[in-house]
């Protein structure tokens, strides 16, 4: 999972000292319906590469209850995000991966939780064999920053879609355009191989860059 790349640079150094935790929030984009101590919870996986080690104040961190029944855990994220925000959610930032089929956060080609209007809805992935909760896309494309991040050989054909406007849009991962916020592609050299030569030349100057 894509997570495992950036969770333990959040918990060391530098990244430990300089970020005000006290002032920070984590949502969470989805969740598989499993307890938090599963080793497959996207919770339980955040709290033992990341949260546990830093000092965030336990009220700031929002997590789904992926242990109960998947329609109440929707529904109770639902009124958790209402009363955080007042309203539509707006987070400053969401990071959100890719799964080889487009998919993103938990929503999957051909779901109707892609045409869903509340914040959070109960998903089930017949693929899977499993339930999961997600947050929705009126509420990620409500954001002010998307990070997308693709990693790995397996994930350069669906990137060769996504790169494509007359295909991009067939994924949900295609659907995340923010209505006022910047999306940002992280993309490494293996999942882009396969991308038009003019997006891995861009890919290569902004990494040069960076430097």
């Amino acid at each position: 999972m894509t997570p495992r790349l950036y969770f333990p640079l959040l918990a060391s150094e530098p990244l430990r000292s300089a970020v005000p935790w006290q002032h920070l929030h984590v949502f969470w984009t989805d969740e598989r319906c499993l307890p938090p101590e599963h080793a497959e919870s996207n919770y339980g996986m955040a709290f033992r590469l990341w949260l546990s080690h830093v000092p965030i104040p336990a009220d700031n961190v929002h997590r789904i209850c992926g242990e109960m029944n998947p329609p109440a855990a929707a529904g109770i994220y639902a009124k958790e995000l209402l009363g955080f925000f007042a309203g539509m959610p707006r987070f400053d930032l969401i990071l959100l991966g890719i799964g080889n089929d487009g998919h993103t956060a938990s929503l999957f080609p051909g779901s109707a939780a892609l045409d869903s209007q509340e914040y959070a809805c109960a998903v089930h992935v017949p693929q899977l064999r499993s339930w999961r909760v997600t947050l929705t896309l009126p509420v990620l494309n409500n954001a002010r920053t998307a990070i997308i991040v693709a990693s790995g050989k397996e994930k350069a054909p669906i990137m060769e879609k996504l790169g494509d406007a007359g295909t991009s849009g067939d994924y949900p991962a295609g659907r995340i355009r923010l209505r006022d916020g910047e999306v940002i592609w992280l993309i490494d050299a293996d999942a882009a191989m396969l991308m038009h030569v003019q997006h891995a030349d861009k890919l290569k100057r902004t990494d040069e860059q960076k430097l």
